[in-house]
């Protein structure tokens, strides 16, 4: 995956009053990112595979710390 922060967004979330009984905390450290062909491409070489371009669609990652 790339390195840089292009494509990155961080936020913090406060969740709805109903949803904070399902988690014990007040807020969590959401981000996402994108994975494109040219990063998915450079993982696969890097480790010894190959990716064609019809193989792959871009992949939007989000991550939530609760």
């Amino acid at each position: 995956m790339g390195c840089g922060t292009a494509g990155k967004k961080y936020s913090l979330v406060w969740l709805p009053h109903r949803q904070q009984s399902q988690v014990s905390r007040t807020f969590n450290l959401t981000f996402n990112f994108k994975v494109n062909y040219e990063d998915a491409k450079a993982f696969r070489k890097a480790n010894g595979g190959y990716l064609r371009g019809g193989q792959w669609n871009d992949l939007l990652v989000e991550v939530y710390i609760i």
